[in-house]
């Protein structure tokens, strides 16, 4: 009976620890965090910034859980300056960039990664 009793107190601790133990969970937790914590920057960013309208941040899965951002912006200046933006809010993890180009007067998109 003692031990049915630890096994269980063992098989549910590592069911409600178990996702804390997995390194993606963890990093994307951690983004998540970093994205809350610049709201007010990527707000004001795209206030002065026009054609990040299009643009949102996330918590990627790749990589074991990336700073992402996605969407579409005018130009591959924008890309950079995306770029150069998530880099200065010194992100705990690597950024991942799915940002495609649209030029309103060409009929493609450019995916930029």
């Amino acid at each position: 009976m003692k031990r049915l009793l630890i096994l269980l107190i063992i098989l549910a601790a590592s069911i409600w620890l178990g996702p804390l133990m997995n390194p993606q969970f963890r990093h994307m937790r951690q983004v998540d965090r970093h994205i809350d914590a610049i709201g007010d920057s990527w707000t004001a960013f795209k206030t002065q910034n026009h054609g990040f309208e299009e643009v949102r941040l996330f918590a990627y899965t790749g990589g074991g859980g990336t700073f992402g951002a996605s969407g579409y912006v005018p130009t591959q200046k924008h890309v950079d300056t995306l770029r150069s933006f998530m880099a200065s809010t010194n992100p705990p993890r690597p950024i991942f960039l799915s940002v495609r180009v649209y030029r309103p007067d060409e009929a493609s998109k450019e995916e930029v990664r």
